[in-house]
């Protein structure tokens, strides 16, 4: 069993990337925040959207450093989806009032579901998350 600390949260994209990105806007709250926080889930979905951004920002070389970072470092776990999960991040997305990507329904749906706090900068996902 391992253990995963006191302090547990979902950690959406905007959250990653202000984390990693030096010149990002959040990223000193970014940075305090992940001191805050013993483990950081981050949903295989949401893995994937931040190399993307990052690569956009930056470079591959950069983001296999990002992505050697999260593997290595046990604060940061990587959580796979599964399929149920997955129709239900879906299911919300389709039928919702906002214009949410499906990518912020996953980090809430998990958020949701493990019973955690979402680190997140959008505030439109945040408002979302702390609705129901």
């Amino acid at each position: 069993m391992r253990y995963y600390g006191d302090s547990m949260a979902v950690a959406d994209s905007s959250f990653l990337v202000a984390l990693f990105l030096p010149y990002d806007t959040n990223h000193e709250k970014a940075k305090e925040l992940f001191t805050e926080t013993d483990t950081v889930i981050i949903p295989y979905e949401i893995l994937i959207e931040t190399l993307t951004v990052l690569l956009y920002k930056e470079n591959a070389e950069f983001v296999r450093v990002v992505y050697e970072t999260l593997e290595s470092t046990e604060t940061f776990i990587i959580y796979l989806s599964n399929q149920k999960y997955l129709e239900k991040s879906l299911t919300v997305f389709l039928n919702q009032e906002n214009k949410l990507s499906y990518f912020d329904y996953v980090a809430i749906s998990l958020s949701k579901l493990l019973r955690q706090d979402l680190l997140t900068f959008d505030e439109k996902q945040l408002k979302e998350f702390l609705s129901k």
